[in-house]
C-alpha cells in the first residue's frame, strides 16, 4: 500500500468514525448545562449578569469571566451597526465602538479585579435617568443617529463597598444579555 493510498483511508475511516460517534453531552454547569444562560430585560437581569461577573472573577478559572466580560460587547457589532445606523457612519462607528468597549471592558474588570478581594463586594443596579435627545440644530445634527429600532436602557451600576464610585451604562439587550453602548 502507498503511502497517498494509507492517508486517504485513513481520512476516510476517521470521517467514518466521526460521523457515527454519537456527541459528547456538555457538563453539566451551575445554570443547568447552559454555557450562557439568558438574563431578562430588566433591572433584575442585569444585577444577574452583573452578579455572575462578580462571582466569576471570585473563581479559580479566570477565562470564564473573561469570557462573560467580552460578552458585554454587541456580538457582531458591524453587522449590527449596518442594520440600525446610516451606512456613511458605519465605519466610524465601529472603529469608535472598539476603543470605547475596551474603555469599559478595562473598567468593570478594574472594578471587580481590584475589589473582589473583599468578600463583601457586590453591585447595585438601578435605572439611570435618560439623557436629553441629540439637539434638531447645531452640531448634533452631524452625529448619525438609530433608526427607531433601538432601545437603549440607562442604569447607574454602584459598587456595595464605599470605594469605587458608582457608573452610568447604557446598554442594548440582544440575544438574552446586556450589551455595552455607551456611558460614564
Amino acid at each position: 500500500m502507498t503511502r497517498k493510498t494509507f492517508l486517504a483511508c485513513a481520512a476516510l475511516l476517521l470521517t467514518l468514525w466521526a460521523i457515527t460517534t454519537p456527541a459528547e453531552e456538555p457538563l453539566p454547569t451551575e445554570n443547568g448545562g447552559q454555557d450562557q444562560a439568558p438574563y431578562s430585560d430588566s433591572v433584575a437581569g442585569l444585577q444577574s449578569q452583573m452578579d455572575e461577573l462578580i462571582h466569576l472573577i471570585k473563581s479559580p478559572e479566570q477565562q470564564a469571566f473573561i469570557s462573560s466580560l467580552d460578552e458585554l460587547a454587541i456580538p457582531n457589532s458591524r453587522e449590527w451597526f449596518t442594520a440600525h445606523f446610516p451606512a456613511y457612519a458605519v465605519d466610524e462607528l465601529q472603529k469608535n465602538y472598539e476603543s470605547a468597549f475596551a474603555g469599559y471592558r478595562s473598567h468593570v474588570w478594574w472594578v471587580l479585579g481590584n475589589f473582589a478581594k473583599d468578600p463583601a463586594l457586590g453591585v447595585r443596579v438601578e435605572v439611570s435617568e435618560t439623557p436629553k435627545n441629540l439637539n434638531e440644530t447645531g452640531f448634533e445634527t452631524l452625529l448619525p443617529r438609530p433608526d427607531g429600532g433601538i432601545k437603549v436602557e440607562h442604569y447607574r451600576i454602584s459598587p456595595t463597598l464605599s470605594k469605587p464610585p458608582s457608573w452610568v451604562s447604557s446598554l442594548v439587550y440582544i440575544d438574552g444579555r446586556f450589551r455595552f453602548v455607551g456611558g460614564t
